[in-house]
């Protein structure tokens, strides 16, 4: 392995810092922190209602989430909401 491929898997492709979303007085997902380096797979295990589908919807902007912060390929995920950069700008 080259050092530029060293360099690369250091990076995460994926990071949250206590992402979180309610809907009303429901804690769809509550504070999670992930750190997903570049070249790892990553999977969202759970039950029906666990949250799987709205943390996916939170990391691809298509809603904010309602505290907490993420980043997916170095992009913050809030500077990106509404944006045409954004999959929900369609």
């Amino acid at each position: 392995m080259n050092e530029q491929t060293t360099i690369v898997y250091k990076q995460l492709a994926i990071e949250t810092e206590k992402h979180t979303r309610r809907f009303g007085t429901i804690v769809a997902v509550d504070e999670v922190n992930l750190a997903v380096p570049y070249g790892d797979i990553f999977g969202l295990l759970g039950p029906n209602g666990a949250g799987k589908t709205t943390m996916i919807k939170m990391l691809t902007t298509l809603l904010d989430p309602s505290l907490g912060s993420a980043r997916v390929a170095g992009f913050d995920t809030r500077s990106l909401a509404g944006s045409e950069a954004s999959p929900s700008a369609s």
